[in-house]
């Protein structure tokens, strides 16, 4: 089983005196975990933010989380906010077919844009 995916999660806006910086990390934040969990409850892992690195996807600061599963498949996320809105790129791949697949997903990662 292999798939990847981009989802749009929403469109985020500021009050007036909101620190943009501040605000956009904790949703962030927040989706990354949220789309973490079924994979850590499965698993029983313990994942935290810190757990995760930053990646610059589109411009923007992702944060990226990848985990082998039991059933050979690597599970990698990033999620970030771009011109607003909230992304999260995830792919699935079969560890057999990793050396043939992964390329192409990097390659789509780094060519992502946020168009206005």
């Amino acid at each position: 089983m292999t798939f990847r995916d981009i989802y749009l999660l929403g469109h985020y806006t500021l009050e007036p005196g909101t620190n943009a910086k501040i605000f956009f990390n904790k949703i962030r934040d927040f989706w990354a975990m949220r789309l973490a969990q079924p994979i850590t409850e499965k698993f029983e892992l313990k994942v935290t933010i810190k757990d995760m690195q930053q990646r610059i996807v589109g411009g923007a600061k992702a944060l990226f989380w990848q985990h082998e599963t039991a059933q050979g498949l690597m599970w990698r996320q990033w999620v970030f906010i771009a011109r607003g809105n909230l992304f999260a790129i995830v792919s699935t791949i079969d560890k057999e077919q990793e050396g043939e697949l992964l390329p192409d997903v990097s390659a789509m990662v780094a060519s992502f844009q946020a168009l206005p």
